[in-house]
């Protein structure tokens, strides 16, 4: 779900501007080269995909032209996709430093290679690399630097965005995927992370609610929401 990725991904974010520059190139570093190992495991399944289509190709052979309309079965559409693949991509070996093309360079991050050490997914003799320039490293870490909340006021928008997705999440917990355990956890951390929020009479109601056959944790929220919201209305219990 979206609200996860964004507690989560705006909780990274908040560590990494708590970091000295140092540690934060290298982090940043991580990153990049963990999204660069995704891209090469994406390519390698596809390569895999095409290659399995190939010889399904080869050992069925149909004859029925209407079946040429489908990839895998026209062999010129497979070579011309082969091939663009390696014209974007290349074929080289994987090693230190493969993102630049000086590997005199300092650049930025540590240098660490990048390796597959499961080998699930790759072809035997085929390593897709990204041709990544330093122009384009410098873009993306310019881009990752740009979503780091280094100032009171990025930091005040970068929890407000966490804040607004555990109470999004809390109430699809409860409304659309009927997970009352899941629903009270998240709105439980809703109020121990955000003390303030602006959520607060709405999450202890729903808290109330779903506390509906525990008597005393119903008891509990029913006092916190009456004492500091004495205006609430709660249903007979």
């Amino acid at each position: 779900m979206k609200q996860v990725t964004i507690i989560k991904t705006e909780d990274s974010l908040q560590k990494l501007a708590k970091l000295d520059r140092n540690a934060l190139d290298k982090a940043i570093d991580k990153i990049i080269r963990d999204k660069q190992a995704k891209e090469i495991m994406e390519m390698a399944k596809a390569q895999e995909v095409v290659n399995r289509g190939q010889q399904q190709l080869a050992a069925r052979n149909p004859a029925d032209p209407s079946l040429q309309s489908f990839y895998f079965y026209n062999s010129v559409a497979v070579l011309k996709g082969k091939g663009e693949f390696v014209q974007k991509w290349s074929i080289r070996p994987l090693e230190d430093n493969w993102r630049r093309r000086n590997k005199d360079s300092n650049g930025f991050g540590d240098g660490n290679s990048l390796s597959n050490p499961t080998g699930v997914g790759q072809p035997a003799n085929l390593q897709p690399v990204a041709d990544v320039n330093e122009g384009k490293l410098k873009a993306m870490k310019q881009e990752i630097l740009a979503k780091i909340p280094f100032t009171p006021e990025t930091l005040s928008a970068s929890k407000k965005k966490q804040e607004d997705a555990y109470f999004a999440l809390g109430k699809i917990y409860k409304l659309s995927l009927n997970q009352p355990r899941n629903a009270v956890i998240t709105f439980e951390k809703l109020l121990s992370d955000f003390p303030k929020t602006s959520y607060e009479v709405e999450v202890l109601y729903l808290l109330y609610l779903l506390s509906e056959g525990n008597s005393t944790g119903q008891a509990f929220y029913k006092e916190k929401l009456l004492n500091k919201f004495p205006d609430s209305y709660l249903p007979d219990s």
